[in-house]
């Protein structure tokens, strides 16, 4: 992600990373402004590893993560218009480029009116180096070998779901017309 944000500035373009402030110091050094997001990462880390993905496991967990989410939400839009919260420097975003999972970002674009590119900065689909993220498999180097047949044990299971429905969409709706 690094190389893109100094591709854009190569070319002229000023850039604003927004994340937590545990990451302020990275950015800063990296070159790039930084403003602050809301939420907790040490939270939300603690919560995936403790429920292994998105589901709780229990009713306490949902008001946190919640309240979590709210906070990365709200912080959105001001991280696309507010001065910068040290030089105080005008800012005012011409696009965004968001990870999908700060929710809120395709309403900010539409609010400022300005382009949105949405990507993960991590592999989203399983590689031979690494599984897909929610397939649970240990990350050890020791199980490289294992997570490559897991990933594809997944991956396999992923495309047999698909093209079961695709069957299902092409017999249902294709061969009745």
């Amino acid at each position: 992600m690094m190389g893109c944000y100094s591709t854009l500035q190569e070319y002229g373009h000023r850039v604003r990373l927004a994340t937590h402030a545990n990451f302020k110091d990275f950015v800063l050094t990296a070159g790039l402004e930084f403003f602050p997001l809301g939420g907790d990462p040490k939270v939300l880390a603690e919560y995936m590893v403790k429920n292994k993905g998105f589901l709780p496991s229990g009713p306490s967990e949902v008001s946190i993560q919640r309240q979590q989410i709210k906070e990365i939400i709200f912080s959105l839009l001001p991280a696309c218009k507010e001065p910068d919260p040290d030089s105080k420097v005008p800012f005012k975003a011409n696009a965004i480029i968001a990870n999908p999972p700060a929710y809120g970002h395709s309403h900010v674009d539409e609010a400022l009116k300005i382009p949105i590119h949405i990507f993960f900065t991590m592999p989203w689909t399983p590689t031979s180096e690494f599984p897909h993220p929610l397939s649970r498999v240990k990350q050890h180097i020791g199980y490289r070998w294992e997570r490559r047949g897991s990933s594809q044990y997944t991956q396999a299971d992923i495309d047999q779901v698909r093209n079961e429905w695709g069957k299902f969409v092409v017999n249902t709706y294709v061969h009745e017309s």
